[in-house]
């Protein structure tokens, strides 16, 4: 009897160490910190416009709640399974009013538990959707997301 309790509790013990594994490898950012490589939760997604030194946030989404500058700015917009995303034509069409428009995202860390804000190119912004677990390299100041590595 003690022999299979003993088997039991290593094949357990064997499971949680595999699926412990597991989870760490995909939330552990790259040890080789000169790489700029990390790991989070996509938590929020903004749109910032500026113009003549004013700013306006044209968009804020997170998973419980979208908010627009505007109804005029809402149409601009496409929402689709916890993702908002724009197009190159409706980034065009803001460009006339905002000349500079900067997207950032909020992300959870998955080790630390901090987290921190990127800017990112349009396109990078409409992959990573609220909610997912994203792995990306920053810039050299760790301010920027230069690369998606999987989403």
């Amino acid at each position: 009897m003690k022999v299979k309790q003993m088997r039991y509790r290593g094949f357990v013990f064997r499971i949680f160490e595999t699926t412990l594994i597991m989870l760490l490898i995909g939330c552990l950012p790259n040890v080789l910190k000169d790489d700029h490589i990390d790991v989070g939760t996509i938590l929020e997604k903004t749109v910032i416009g500026y113009s003549e030194g004013d700013s306006a946030v044209l968009i804020n989404a997170s998973s419980s709640k979208i908010k627009y500058l505007n109804d005029e700015i809402k149409g601009l917009f496409t929402v689709a399974e916890d993702n908002v995303m724009i197009s190159e034509d409706s980034e065009n069409e803001l460009l006339i009013q905002y000349p500079k428009l900067k997207y950032h995202v909020k992300v959870r860390l998955c080790i630390q538990q901090s987290i921190k804000e990127y800017t990112l190119d349009r396109v990078s912004f409409n992959a990573l959707q609220l909610g997912i677990i994203a792995k990306y390299k920053m810039n050299d100041e760790e301010t920027a997301i230069d690369s998606l590595i999987a989403y």
